[in-house]
């Protein structure tokens, strides 16, 4: 009877074994994903941030030089209003996009940082499970 409960224990002991090096298992893998979900998260909003910055100095640039040609040429005075007046005009549709666009990565940033919050208080809900044990 003796032998039976020590088997008994033994493998209630292996299975308690396995049960937490399968947490852990699981919680190490979740704590990879946590850092992935990072890292892509940092490479993506860099990858925005580029892209914006670019767009921003192509239109710049585009503006400074239809700004230095209407400086330079000697167009009729109407011509030269009208032709301000778009310029004015582009350059404010352009502020508001960019605003726009900056609102967007401050709101893509949120989700993000919010996504991966999420993912490691599941993280420490896992630790907190081994802690509870």
């Amino acid at each position: 009877k003796k032998a039976e409960e020590e088997a008994a224990a033994a493998k209630k002991k292996a299975e308690m074994e396995a049960t937490v090096a399968a947490k852990k298992k699981a919680a190490e893998e979740h704590l990879a994903a946590v850092r992935r979900a990072e890292k892509e998260a940092a490479a993506k909003i860099a990858k925005q941030e580029a892209a914006l910055l670019r767009a921003e100095q192509e239109e710049a640039a585009a503006i400074a030089a239809e700004i230095d040609v209407l400086e330079k040429s000697n167009f009729p005075p109407k011509e030269a209003e009208r032709r301000r007046a778009a310029l004015a005009q582009r350059l404010q549709k352009f502020r508001l996009a960019m605003e726009e666009a900056a609102r967007e990565l401050t709101e893509t940033r949120r989700a993000i940082e919010e996504n991966i919050s999420n993912l490691k208080a599941k993280s420490k809900l896992t630790k907190d499970d081994k802690n509870d044990r």
